[in-house]
């Protein structure tokens, strides 16, 4: 009995220390946003989007996200192998043939001091 009361009070404090982490997080991103939003616009005169604090930071970040679910979403076709970049392989492996791999080929990217 005393064993499942410990184990219980320990997931619950870990349950509770999660809680007061994300609420935290939460609070502290939506103060960001809100004090930051309110400089811009009173102290800077920025009016639309343009008050949202680091906009262009924010606009990367969820073309990003948006970008990598479309790719992890469209890939349903596990099967069978991508051909999407195979002509890049085959352009990559033309200009490996025909270049002069030796050390002297491209000393003019070299500064010289």
């Amino acid at each position: 009995a005393c064993v499942c009361v410990c184990i219980c009070a320990h997931f619950l404090f870990t349950v509770v220390v999660v809680y007061v982490w994300l609420c935290s997080v939460v609070v502290l991103f939506l103060s960001y946003f809100v004090f930051g939003a309110l400089y811009n616009k009173f102290m800077r005169g920025k009016e639309g989007l343009d008050v949202i604090p680091n906009i262009s930071f924010w606009s990367s970040c969820c073309g990003a996200v948006l970008t990598g679910c479309g790719l992890f979403c469209r890939n349903n076709n596990k099967t069978k192998p991508s051909t999407q970049y195979k002509h890049l392989s085959t352009a990559l492996e033309d200009d490996l043939d025909s270049e002069d791999l030796d050390d002297d080929a491209h000393e003019h990217l070299v500064s010289k001091d």
